[in-house]
Parts: C-alpha cells; sequence; structure tokens
C-alpha cells in the first residue's frame, strides 16, 4: 500500500492515505492502517489533545499532572497515582 500523508483535516481517517495528524504529530504506517506519533504531552490518534496524565490546552500548554501519592503498593507513577508510605 501507500504511505501515509499527514493531513489538517479531521475528515481524513487514512482510509485513502490521508491522516489527520496536527501538533507536530508524526505520520507513519500504510493507506488504511495509518498512525500519528505525537510529541511528549499530545495525544488521543491525531495530537489534538493533551495525552492522559498531562492537563491544559494543546499545543504549547500541555502540562504533566503531578503525581498523587497513595497507599497502593501496585502505584508505579504511569496513570499519576503513586505508591508513598
Amino acid at each position: 500500500g501507500d504511505t501515509c500523508v499527514a493531513s489538517s483535516s479531521p475528515s481524513d481517517d487514512g482510509s485513502d492515505g490521508n491522516f489527520y495528524c496536527i501538533n507536530g504529530g508524526v505520520v507513519g504506517g500504510i493507506q488504511g492502517s495509518c498512525r500519528c506519533t505525537c510529541p511528549t504531552g499530545l495525544g488521543d490518534p491525531n495530537c489534538a489533545s493533551c495525552a492522559a496524565g498531562y492537563s491544559g490546552t494543546p499545543l504549547d500548554d500541555c502540562i504533566a499532572d503531578p503525581c498523587q501519592a497513595t497507599s497502593n503498593p501496585t502505584d508505579d507513577g504511569t496513570d499519576g497515582n503513586f505508591y508513598c508510605i
């Protein structure tokens, strides 16, 4: 298949090789199986919003959420909760 190309049109889903990928995301994959690799702090399939664990307004204001101390020994910080005794 053809290589995916970045698009700024929200309706481009990759089925024709054009994939909505913004805010510095790097498009990859082949037609019908496109993906957008986002810069740190940005997420969702298109880099249009802040990633999980980040808050703010894209593009420049996605800031890492502060960790929350918990008493659950399995909390390793990946979801913003960190085991702290």
